[in-house]
Formats: C-alpha cells, sequence, structure tokens
C-alpha cells in the first residue's frame, strides 16, 4: 500500500479579472503541506511513500521529517546539557563542602598551636581570646559554603561562654560571620547557607564541623 500527497498546487484558478487567484495558491500550497504532514504521521517510515509523493514532500515547503528530527536532536541536547550541568554542580558542591571540613580543621589546628605557645592573651581556660589574621601566614582559612560578602570571624561573647556551638548555625543574612570561635571552650565552628532545606542544613553542619548536633537552630 502506497500514501500519495495529491499535487493541488498545479490547480489553475483565477480572480474576476482573470489573472492568477494569489489566495487559491497560497491555500492550495498549505493543503499540499498539511496532506505530507498527515502521510509521514501515519507512515513515518519513508518507504511506504511512493516516488511522487516522496518527492513531493521532500520539495515541498516544510520538509517534516527532517524538522522532526532536528527539534529532538535539539531537545536531547538540551537534556542532556542540563543533566551535566546538575552533575557539575553537584560535584563542585561536594568539593566546597570538603575544603571548608579542611579549613575548619585547619582552624582549629592553629588556636592549639597558639595556646601551646602561650604567647598571646590567653582565657582562663587557656585558649587565645582573639584571633590575629598572621598565624596564617597570609591565607586565611575559607568557608567556601557562603563564599564572599560574609565577616570572617565572630569571637563568641562572655554570655555564649559556655556554649559549643553559635546560637545561630544557619548564616541567615550576611552579618554573620563564616566561623564562630569561642575563646572559653577553644571551639571553631563554620556556619551553613541558608539557601538548603533544614535536614539539608543540618547534615552539612554536622559533616563540616564533626559534630553530631540535632538541630540546626
Amino acid at each position: 500500500m502506497s500514501w500519495r500527497c495529491h499535487d493541488l498546487s498545479n490547480s489553475r484558478r483565477t480572480d474576476s479579472s482573470g489573472g492568477p487567484d494569489i489566495r487559491a495558491i497560497r491555500y492550495n500550497r498549505s493543503a499540499l503541506v498539511y496532506q505530507c504532514v498527515r502521510r509521514l504521521a501515519f507512515a513515518p517510515d519513508s518507504s511506504v511513500l511512493d516516488t511522487g509523493s516522496r518527492a513531493q514532500c521532500a520539495t515541498g515547503e516544510l520538509p517534516m521529517r527532517r524538522i522532526i528530527d532536528t527539534l529532538f536532536a535539539i531537545v536531547l541536547v538540551g537534556v542532556l546539557a542540563g543533566v551535566a550541568m546538575h552533575y557539575k554542580h553537584e560535584r563542585r558542591f561536594e568539593q566546597d563542602v570538603m575544603v571548608t571540613r579542611s579549613e575548619v580543621r585547619r582552624f582549629q589546628a592553629q588556636i592549639m598551636v597558639q595556646s601551646a605557645l602561650e604567647k598571646v592573651p590567653l582565657s582562663k581556660r587557656g585558649y587565645p581570646l582573639s584571633i590575629e589574621t598572621q598565624w596564617f601566614g597570609g591565607k586565611l582559612p575559607k568557608n567556601l559554603l557562603l563564599g564572599a560578602g560574609y565577616p570572617w570571624v565572630e569571637i563568641a561573647s562572655a554570655d555564649q561562654r559556655d556554649r559549643t556551638h553559635p546560637a545561630r548555625r544557619m548564616a541567615t543574612d550576611r552579618t554573620l560571620a563564616q566561623f564562630w570561635y569561642n575563646p572559653n571552650s577553644g571551639v571553631v565552628r563554620a556556619r551553613v547557607p541558608d539557601s538548603v532545606s533544614d535536614a539539608t542544613a543540618l547534615r552539612l553542619y554536622n559533616e563540616i564541623n564533626d559534630s553530631s548536633v540535632s538541630r540546626v537552630y
């Protein structure tokens, strides 16, 4: 069985003045395209189209098969690009988590070094009362989960001296520092972003701070 697109474009119609009817010609071309689309839709295998139909559809205004293939390729490329970008973002975020965890440990290690050296003012429990940037040789610890625009470190106030974690563990605004340090206990903590869910924030906080708190607030 073969399909054939009827060539309506050759129909001769004239208007009232005896000239060619432009509207009729446009209509016939549209009808030809419509027939080709229907034939390709119901008989996508070009082998079932006879030679005349294939020639008409190939030379018509709308090569439907080629357009469909092109659109499919574009959509496929878009999907693959989206998946690749998502995977890249996830890998980058995982790396930021690992780096931030290492930075917390580096920060904490320097606190222990300065406490042992006893060359700076110490708290009653033997930890530095403040943080000096020169301890880190020009490479300050960074919290990559927050990035730029946040203060570097917050020194816990006297009313927080018994705390081992900051009251606000998520950086809900840019007045909160990347790190929190308590001179009374010598503990350093890194805050997490508020752009994630509470469950994710809690998991991140415990992971980068090697802790096991049950809530992020």
